[in-house]
């Protein structure tokens, strides 16, 4: 078992070295490392092989699409008198006597900002570690963890290219696949630096939701590619939809960029496009609040897997965390440290009794 931890705990590159002699081989290998972010020689080789191992198979793809993940937990909740509330902007977790109590929540009522107060016995957080740390607790109460967890902060983030097409992807011999895209064998090389940025793309990872989510309709392909967080940092503090001419012409570069490596791997794709849009490392920022706009949360890098701070029980008594940067990156392990953390509030033996209930729900059906 100690042995398989610090196995685990070695970066991808390292193991590489130690088992394969070929540069190209190794850097088909970790080809995949796109899938969390970070080049090998940074991330955790346990990490690498977990995803490895998840694609081993395929992957997995909700029917009929990633909404219906959302659309299938919210009666749950609403059966149990909870309630999902769209439009709120949790702004502080309330601490009194040393334990979190609850929430409070800016919203916007007939054009006025209003401030909510939301009370409840235990307070989970899935806003990101650092994030609920460092500007959601009282400095007070989360500043020393704050600290520990700043120096996992990635600037990688990621620019995304969302295509709506004319016809099915299928014409071209797609079937649903992945397809991680690189123009070298170089991982180490930053991927899509300066040359992105002027509408050259060099790497990307390439997907298609239409024929992956069980439904006849129109088809859509996403293409992301790692960027830096400050190679968009002109532009941080303006707001989303009205950032400038300036910065739609970038957007529109890079995006060319995108489908100039599209169409080298695949010709006649380009054909295929009727409608795109791209999202930069400033919309991730906006939208998930994570520091840099880092796409996947804290990077799986072996310190993080080490960081003790990172349990869904917190030094806050009444607080939790739940979410990728609890256990890795992606929507299963997102999901399992769900169930870690509501094992962690039911008590002892927490996480096998919420196991144990699913499979026998499971078995029943």
């Amino acid at each position: 078992m100690a042995r398989a931890g610090r196995l685990a705990l070695t970066t991808t590159g390292a193991y590489l070295d130690a088992h394969f002699r070929d540069s190209k081989l190794k850097a088909v290998l970790a080809s995949q490392w796109i899938a969390y972010g970070e080049v090998p020689s940074k991330s955790a080789f346990g990490m690498h092989a977990a995803v490895v191992r998840h694609y081993m198979q395929g992957g997995y793809f909700p029917d009929g699409g990633a909404g219906q993940i959302a659309g299938t937990i919210a009666p749950v909740i609403a059966r149990a008198g909870g309630a999902l509330l769209v439009n709120h902007e949790v702004t502080k977790i309330i601490v009194e006597n040393g334990r979190a109590v609850g929430v409070e929540a800016k919203t916007r009522h007939r054009g006025v900002d209003v401030t909510k107060a939301f009370r409840a016995a235990h307070v989970v957080s899935g806003a990101g570690a650092y994030t609920t740390f460092a500007k959601l607790l009282p400095p007070e109460v989360g500043a020393g963890y704050a600290k520990r967890l700043k120096g996992l902060l990635t600037p990688n983030s990621a620019v995304s290219l969302y295509l709506g097409l004319k016809t099915d992807p299928r014409t071209l011999g797609f079937a649903g696949e992945n397809h991680w895209i690189f123009d070298g064998y170089d991982h180490e090389v930053h991927p899509n630096g300066a040359g992105l940025m002027a509408g050259r793309a060099t790497s990307g990872h390439l997907s298609f939701p239409s024929l992956k989510n069980g439904k006849d309709g129109p088809h859509t392909v996403e293409f992301f590619a790692m960027v830096e967080f400050d190679q968009f940092k002109d532009w941080a503090d303006q707001p989303w939809k009205n950032r400038g001419a300036d910065y739609e012409a970038l957007k529109a570069q890079i995006s060319a960029g995108m489908l100039d490596l599209i169409e080298q791997r695949y010709p006649g794709f380009r054909d295929l496009v009727a409608y795109q849009e791209l999202s930069t490392p400033l919309s991730v920022a906006h939208f998930t609040a994570h520091p840099n706009g880092a796409i996947y949360g804290l990077p799986g890098v072996p310190e993080k897997f080490t960081e003790h701070a990172l349990k869904p029980r917190t030094h806050v008594p009444g607080l939790y965390l739940t979410g990728a940067d609890i256990l890795c990156v992606g929507i299963v392990p997102s999901l399992l440290t769900g169930v870690a953390t509501a094992g962690a509030l039911i008590g002892p033996f927490g996480f096998p009794r919420v196991l144990g209930a699913v499979m026998r729900r499971k078995a029943s059906a």
